[in-house]
C-alpha cells in the first residue's frame, strides 16, 4: 500500500515516519524549500559583528509539558535524542511559558521598574479569581475573554493602577497564546485549557534539530505545491482501484492508495488545493469557522547585554493589552544577548506589512520604553507567517464562546481515501507542536486500519 502526504510540517513528518514503521511507502510532498513548516530554526541571518551565526527559532519555540511519557514529542526531545533545553516555567503557570517565580523584568508605560514582589501579589490575585470562574462556571455566559477580564476586575477589585497595568500584560499574554486579540477568544478554551504535565522548555540550539532527526530517511520532495486531490473510485472512468491523485504546481502527479492533508489552516481556508469531488460540507464548515491566529517574532542581537542576565522576559504593562509588549530573552538559554519580539493579533498583521527597518525600528521603541538609551541592535530577523505563501497563518483559534466540535471534524476523514492532520486538527491541543505531532500519528493510524 501507498499513501501521500501533503505538507512537510511535524504533522506530516509524524505521519509519515508511523506509516513508513508499519510498511507503507510513502511520499511526503512540501511546498516550501525546507522541511518543518512552522517550525523553524533560523540557522544563519542573525549574526554577530564577526560573522557567527546565532541560531533562533522564529515558529514554534516550547515544549509545553515537558514530562517523557506523556508528552511524545518531550520523549522525543528529552529521552531520545538528548537536547539541550531550558525551563522557563513550571506547571501551572497563569502566564503559559513563564512564571514569576523566575527571573523577569516588568516595566510601566513610564519605564520604571514594577517590583517582583508587586506582581507575585497581583498573581495571587489573579490566580484567585480564576479559580472562582473555574468554581463558579460564570463565563460560560461571557461572549469572549475579553468579557471574562472585565467581570472578573468589577467582581474581584483590583488594588490600584499598577496592578491594572500588570492585568493588561497578563492578557497580553493570554493573547499570545492563543495568537488572537482577547475580543476573539473564547472564554472556555482559556479556563478549560488542558496540558501535558512538567512545565515548558525551550530547545536551546532550536526546534529544527528535532524535525531534522525525525525525517531521516523519509522520501520528501522539497518544492512540491499541490493543486489539486481528485479521489479516484471504481466506475468512474477506467478507474479500477480506489485511490488518490495529486497534481503539483511543477506538473508533477503522484499517485496511492490514501493521501494525508497535514497543511496549515490558512492554506485551507484560501482555497490553493483543488478538492475533486469538494470536501464535504462539514468539513468545509469545519474549516471556515476556524479563525487563524496571527503572531510573529522580531529577534534582536545586541553586541552586549544591558538587561538583567536572570530575567527570562521583559514586558511593559500599560493597562491596555494591544499596548503592552512582550519580550523573550534568550540570554539565559543561549548566552548571547537576544530579545525576540512577539506580537500578536491585528498588531502582528500590521508589523508584517513594515519593511524590515520599519519593524526593527518599531520593536525597537518598544525595548527603549523600558530601558531607555538601548544600543541598536547589530542583527535582527522579522517573520511574517501570514504572508508567507506557503503558511498564511500562525496557527488556529477557536472563538466559539462555549466551545464548540470543530476540531474534531477537523481531525476526522473526509472519506476512506482522504485524512486530515495538523495542529488544527488536534481536539485537545490544537495550536502546539505536541498536538501537530499526535494528529499525524492518529490519522496514520486511521489509514492503516482502513487498509488493513
Amino acid at each position: 500500500p501507498s499513501v501521500v502526504i501533503i505538507g512537510a510540517g511535524i504533522a506530516g513528518i509524524a505521519a509519515a515516519r508511523a506509516l513508513q514503521d508499519r510498511g507503507i511507502e510513502v511520499t511526503l510532498l512540501e511546498s516550501s524549500a525546507r522541511i518543518g513548516g512552522r517550525i523553524h530554526t533560523d540557522k544563519s541571518s542573525l549574526t554577530t559583528p564577526g560573522g557567527t551565526a546565532v541560531p533562533v527559532d522564529m515558529g514554534a519555540s516550547w515544549i509545553h509539558g515537558a514530562t517523557p511519557g506523556h508528552n511524545p514529542i518531550a520523549t522525543a526531545a528529552l529521552d531520545v535524542l538528548q537536547l539541550a533545553t531550558h525551563q522557563t516555567a513550571g506547571e501551572g503557570s497563569l502566564l503559559y511559558d513563564h512564571d514569576v517565580q523566575r527571573g523577569f523584568a516588568l516595566y510601566t508605560r513610564d519605564g520604571v521598574r514594577i517590583p517582583r514582589d508587586t506582581v507575585r501579589q497581583f498573581e495571587s490575585w489573579f490566580r484567585a479569581a480564576v479559580e472562582a470562574e473555574r468554581r463558579d462556571a460564570r463565563y460560560e455566559s461571557d461572549a469572549s475573554l475579553e468579557d471574562t477580564i472585565n467581570r472578573m476586575v468589577a467582581e474581584h477589585k483590583l488594588q490600584g493602577s499598577v496592578d491594572e497595568e500588570i492585568l493588561g500584560f497578563y492578557v497580553c499574554r493570554i493573547e499570545g497564546w492563543f495568537a488572537a486579540d482577547s475580543s476573539r477568544i473564547s472564554p472556555k478554551s482559556w479556563i478549560e485549557e488542558e496540558f501535558h504535565e512538567g512545565g515548558h522548555l525551550l530547545v536551546s540550539k532550536g526546534y529544527s534539530q528535532l524535525v531534522e532527526s525525525l525525517a531521516r530517511g523519509i522520501d520528501i520532495r522539497l518544492g512540491h505545491r499541490a493543486v489539486r486531490v481528485t479521489q479516484q473510485m471504481p466506475g468512474l472512468g477506467i478507474c479500477s482501484k480506489p485511490h488518490v491523485q495529486v497534481s503539483c504546481k511543477n506538473g508533477i502527479e503522484i499517485r496511492a492508495d490514501a493521501a494525508i492533508v497535514a497543511v496549515p489552516l490558512g492554506i485551507l481556508q484560501s482555497n490553493v488545493i483543488d478538492f475533486q469531488p469538494e470536501l464535504p460540507e462539514w468539513k468545509r464548515d469545519a474549516i471556515s469557522s476556524l479563525e487563524v491566529g496571527h503572531q510573529n517574532k522580531i529577534a534582536l542581537l545586541f553586541e552586549s547585554l544591558f538587561w538583567d542576565e536572570d530575567a527570562e522576559f521583559l514586558g511593559c504593562a500599560t493597562g491596555a493589552p494591544r499596548g503592552c509588549s512582550y519580550f523573550l530573552s534568550l540570554y539565559p538559554t543561549l548566552r548571547r544577548a537576544v530579545l525576540v519580539y512577539m506580537p500578536v493579533g491585528e498588531l502582528s498583521r500590521r508589523i508584517e506589512r513594515m519593511g524590515d527597518e520599519e519593524a526593527t525600528a518599531f520593536a525597537m521603541e518598544k525595548v527603549r520604553a523600558m530601558l531607555p538609551g538601548a544600543p541598536d541592535p547589530v542583527s535582527s530577523l522579522i517573520s511574517r507567517w501570514s504572508l508567507d505563501e506557503n503558511f498564511l497563518c500562525c496557527y488556529s483559534n477557536d472563538p466559539s464562546p462555549n466551545g464548540s466540535d470543530l476540531f474534531e471534524r477537523m481531525a476526522m476523514p473526509a472519506s476512506e481515501l482522504l485524512y486530515f492532520a495538523g495542529e488544527a486538527s488536534s481536539p485537545d491541543f490544537s495550536g502546539t507542536v505536541h498536538g501537530a505531532y499526535e494528529s499525524g500519528v492518529a490519522a496514520a493510524e486511521q489509514i492503516v486500519e482502513s487498509l488493513s
